[in-house]
């Protein structure tokens, strides 16, 4: 499986962290490494559990449940860029 497969694995629970670094390791990936990309991906989990899903934003922002400015600032908390968070307010 490619990485964004094996990171998802990870994620969904299909697969531990143990059995997460072994793969990526075969994938040439250093220790250094591994641990980079766990760290960043605990961060997005975490950022994405407290946060609201994009489908939840466009619903509440079409039904004038929040600000144009509160969607745009959570659409860039959760990554996008004013490119597409502008093409979502239009």
């Amino acid at each position: 499986p490619s990485k964004t497969e094996l990171d998802n694995f990870l994620l969904k629970g299909i697969i531990d962290q143990g059995q997460w670094r072994t793969a990526m390791t075969r994938h040439g990936f250093s220790s250094q490494h591994v641990d980079w990309y766990l760290s960043e991906m605990r961060r997005e989990l975490e950022v994405t559990r407290r946060m609201p899903t994009k489908a939840d934003l466009v619903g509440w922002y079409k039904k004038n449940k929040i600000t144009k400015e509160e969607f745009t600032n959570d659409m860039r908390i959760l990554g996008y860029a004013d490119k597409y968070i502008n093409l979502y307010i239009s």
